[in-house]
């Protein structure tokens, strides 16, 4: 499971004044005593619950979907400790890190948070409540985006926007029966890349990916991720990924407001509400905005009629974790870092300096692609840089 990235949310909201912490944590103490119920003579006791309820919003967008803040605050609370009455089993280290490393994200949302929890950690019944309501919202905002998206998405899939059109139409229904690999424009955005080609000169590809005889894994990296204007090299998956059109849209969707997304031009546009970048301070892309993006982008275009982290067919988080380690495995890397700034540009508007070019090794094959890009990673790793000849005269 992919770790936290040095690329995430320090660029949260700037934390607020300390001298009122021990007051806050009183109050959230009073609240959540209270069964977490709003005090009308208290509103303070309601905007320190606001406080964590945002945190747990961010933290979903910004981390992790499939990670539960149950656990995270759980084990983040109690780091180090040995508990003999702890039943819970971990499936393997990879989890507790991706716990811990949660808990510290959701600390930097806020200064204060630190010493509210640990004073939290005496008083069980109000930390559970408190968890609940985290917890809680945490899942409504993934359903809600997955939710606008739904019906939101249809507009976005025709790359020009003014032209093109969804052929057949795509109304607007429960069911989705409709998406997928059953309707032919959004069976060749899902097509992994290798086969594209395949895809548009073969008519019976759509029937072979319908019967799952093409594998589709999530490292079978799917077409929408790719700039199809780059040229897409076997050797080389990483060129052009993560730029596909529809995924800076749905990004911008998410991030910015929904009216931005069919815009050309980056930013919030002219929305009268906060978009939720601002409302989190998020200035920069990281790996895990990215990949949430990814996947929400994902889903929707599917036929998958309910959101399940590891559906029979195709996992949605290892296609989140493969997203995650493309940039963690060489944070450095020219790809990495310009990847990063691409989405900083498409939908923020703010240019990043240029990087220099870091020479690509090729690879041989025959893997998915992304366990090629992370074979190349580890060769370009493995080999020393030459200094070069000193020749004189």
């Amino acid at each position: 499971m992919a770790s936290s990235s040095n690329h995430t949310s320090s660029d949260s909201e700037s934390p607020p004044p300390r001298s009122g912490n021990k007051r806050r944590a009183k109050t959230l103490l009073d609240t959540l005593a209270d069964g977490g119920r709003k005090k009308r003579k208290s509103p303070l006791a309601e905007e320190n619950l606001r406080r964590y309820a945002r945190a747990a919003q961010w933290f979903t967008r910004s981390y992790s979907p499939f990670t539960g803040i149950t656990e995270v605050i759980h084990h983040g609370l109690h780091e180090g400790e040995v508990d003999d009455d702890d039943d819970s089993e971990l499936q393997n280290i990879e989890d507790l890190t991706e716990y811990i490393n949660g808990y510290k994200h959701i600390l930097s949302y806020e200064s204060n948070f630190k010493a509210a929890f640990e004073r939290l950690k005496d008083d069980i019944p109000a930390l559970e409540e408190l968890v609940r309501v985290m917890d809680a919202q945490a899942k409504e905002v993934r359903t809600g985006d997955t939710g606008t998206l739904k019906h939101g998405i249809v507009a976005l899939l025709p790359k020009n926007l003014t032209t093109d059109v969804v052929m057949p139409p795509l109304p607007k229904s429960l069911s989705k029966a409709n998406r997928g690999y059953n309707h032919p424009q959004i069976a060749r955005m899902l097509c992994p890349r290798d086969h594209l080609a395949d895809f548009d000169s073969d008519a019976s590809v759509i029937d072979q990916l319908q019967a799952g005889s093409i594998s589709t894994t999530p490292g079978d990296w799917a077409t929408f991720l790719y700039d199809e204007e780059v040229e897409y090299d076997v050797e080389n998956p990483a060129q052009g990924l993560f730029r596909g059109y529809l995924v800076i849209r749905v990004a911008k969707h998410i991030f910015t407001s929904p009216s931005s997304a069919s815009k050309s031009k980056a930013g919030a546009g002219k929305s009268t509400r906060a978009s939720n970048a601002k409302i989190h301070g998020m200035k920069r892309f990281t790996p895990r905005t990215i990949a949430y993006a990814v996947v929400q982008t994902w889903f929707t275009l599917s036929s998958m009629e309910a959101w399940d982290a590891e559906a029979e067919g195709f996992s949605l988080l290892e296609l989140f974790n493969l997203t995650v380690e493309q940039f963690e495995d060489d944070p450095q890397s020219e790809w990495a870092v310009s990847t990063l700034a691409f989405f900083d540009e498409h939908v923020f508007g703010r240019r990043s300096p240029a990087v220099p070019e870091v020479a690509e090794e090729p690879a041989a094959r025959r893997e998915t692609a992304a366990e090629r890009m992370k074979r190349i990673r580890a060769k370009a790793k493995a080999t020393p840089v030459s200094s070069g000849s000193n020749s004189s005269g």
